[in-house]
């Protein structure tokens, strides 16, 4: 009980305090009357500032614009859906080149230039080089000796309806030769 008397205030210490907070909340608003009081007085400076400022922000936006534009003069179109990559350029060896471009043959490397161009320009789609697909192969297993001769059984007369099937094939090829 006696450490919670010595933390206790009595009303007069509460009253001093809520009186310092009172004098602090309007010295509080003093100072921001003031405030706003010289802003007020400055009030055409301000303007000048903010019209400067909004002048900066217009010519860094036509600034932006003007060199996105640029850039976008500068890009290749895009058609499809795959954006054109330039490769490396390919350049004919030192033998390959002659002095009269009469004799100069025609070269694949040249007609892979001249479609890189016509992608590059935007006169034709650009796409990805198909790759063929290998297709996995389906892995059974059987767990059991009797799914195995089943399956056995089945692959057999399988191949043996595909025999049946050549030796008919052969044999029509015949009757039709003669």
């Amino acid at each position: 009980k006696g450490a919670r008397r010595a933390e206790k205030k009595s009303r007069s210490k509460r009253n001093r305090e809520a009186a310092v907070r009172a004098a602090e909340k309007l010295l509080e608003e003093r100072r921001r009357l003031k405030k706003q009081r010289h802003e007020l007085s400055h009030l055409k400076q301000l303007n000048a500032e903010i019209e400067t400022e909004t002048a900066e922000q217009q010519r860094l936006r036509l600034r932006r614009e003007a060199n996105e534009s640029e850039r976008a003069r500068s890009r290749t179109p895009r058609l499809g859906k795959t954006p054109f990559v330039n490769g490396a350029i390919q350049v004919l060896a030192s033998d390959e080149i002659f002095h009269n471009l009469r004799r100069l043959k025609s070269h694949p490397m040249m007609l892979k230039d001249r479609f890189l161009s016509m992608q590059q320009r935007g006169t034709i789609e650009t796409r990805r080089i198909a790759q063929l697909q290998k297709k996995k192969k389906r892995e059974v297993e059987y767990d059991n000796r009797a799914s195995a001769a089943k399956a056995e059984a089945g692959r057999d007369e399988i191949l043996a309806m595909t025999r049946e099937r050549k030796k008919m094939a052969k044999k029509l090829k015949r009757a039709a030769a003669k």
